[in-house]
C-alpha cells in the first residue's frame, strides 16, 4: 500500500509496532511529522472532538474488512453518500445510549470502544470490545424499531466513524455504483461474522462455574490469535462483566488456575500453559 505522511500538530500520537498495543488503542493512525505509517484507506471528514469541528485525515487500519477490495477514491465517495462523520473520543466517553435511535453503524478507527449494557438492578454487562478496523452498531440499525440496546465508550482516547444506516438502504446517488455494491457485501459478511461471535458469547456464559467460563474464553482468543501467550482488552472489572461473574470470586479462580499452573497471567496479560485443560 501506498505511504501516507500525515502532518498535523493538533492531531499526535505515538507509533508503536507491537499489534497487541492495538488493545490499548497506542497504535498511532492520527500522526504527526515524525511518524510514517503504511496504511490502506485514507479520506478526509469532519472530526468532532476535543470541544471543536475540524477536518482531519481520517486513516482505516489496513485489516479493515469494511472497506475491502474498495478503491481509496471510492471508498470517499461511498462514505459521502453514506453521510460518514468522525468522532475523536476521550477515554470513557459514552457517544452512544442505550434506547437512543439506533441509526448509526460505526467502524472503529483507532483504540477500541466497550459495547455494554446495564439489568434492571444497575449492573453493568459487557458485550464487546470493538478493535480498530471492526464494525459495531448493526445488529440495531436496520430493525424495525430502531433502539439501541447497548452502550458505547471509548477505553483510552479512540477515533471512530458514524454512517448513517438509513442511507445505507437509499444512498443519495441515483445510480447504485460497483463501490456501493462490494461495501454492502462487506457489511452482510461483518453482520455474519458478529453473529458467530454472538453464539460464542453465549457458549462462553453458559457454562456453570466461573473456572469454565474462563477457560473457554481465553482458549477462544488463543484459538483466534493463534498462540498460547495473548492480551486482552479487557481490565478485571471488565473481564467480570464479560463474563457475568463477580470480580472478587473472577479474581480467586484466577489465583487457583496460577497456583496449579494452569496459565500465568500479568494484569491483562495471559499465557496458557495447558492448553487442553
Amino acid at each position: 500500500g501506498p505511504l501516507i505522511l500525515f502532518c498535523a500538530p493538533a492531531l499526535t500520537g505515538r507509533c508503536n509496532p507491537d499489534p497487541l498495543a492495538a488493545h490499548h488503542g497506542a497504535v498511532c493512525l492520527f500522526f504527526s511529522s515524525y511518524c510514517v505509517l503504511q496504511a490502506r484507506k485514507g479520506f478526509c471528514l469532519p472530526m468532532k472532538g476535543c470541544g471543536r469541528m475540524q477536518d482531519c485525515k481520517v486513516v482505516f487500519p489496513s485489516g479493515s474488512r469494511l472497506v475491502k477490495d474498495i478503491d481509496e477514491k471510492e471508498f470517499v465517495h461511498v462514505s459521502k453518500c453514506l453521510c460518514a462523520r468522525a468522532l475523536r473520543l476521550e477515554n470513557r466517553e459514552t457517544f452512544l445510549h442505550e434506547d437512543s435511535p439506533g441509526n448509526k453503524i460505526g467502524v472503529v478507527v483507532r483504540g477500541v470502544v466497550r459495547l455494554y449494557r446495564h439489568n434492571q438492578a444497575g449492573r453493568r454487562t459487557v458485550i464487546e470490545d470493538v478493535l480498530p478496523g471492526d464494525v459495531f452498531g448493526t445488529t440495531c440499525a436496520f430493525r424495525d424499531s430502531s433502539v439501541l440496546d447497548v452502550n458505547a465508550s471509548a477505553v483510552g482516547s479512540a477515533d471512530v466513524v458514524l454512517f448513517d444506516a438509513s442511507k445505507v438502504l437509499r444512498p443519495k446517488c441515483r445510480e447504485v455504483c460497483e463501490a456501493y455494491m462490494q461495501f454492502m457485501r462487506n457489511l452482510l459478511s461483518i453482520m455474519s461474522h458478529k453473529t458467530i461471535l454472538v453464539k460464542q458469547k453465549l457458549r462462553i456464559i453458559s457454562q456453570r462455574t466461573i473456572r469454565a467460563r474462563l477457560m473457554l474464553y481465553l482458549r477462544t482468543v488463543a484459538n483466534r490469535l493463534k498462540t498460547n501467550e495473548f492480551n486482552i482488552s479487557y481490565d478485571r472489572q471488565a473481564l467480570a462483566d464479560y463474563l457475568c461473574v463477580d470480580r472478587s470470586a473472577l479474581s480467586a479462580e484466577l489465583s487457583k488456575l496460577k497456583t496449579e499452573r494452569v496459565l500465568d497471567f500479568d494484569k491483562n496479560h495471559f499465557c496458557l500453559c495447558v492448553l487442553s485443560h
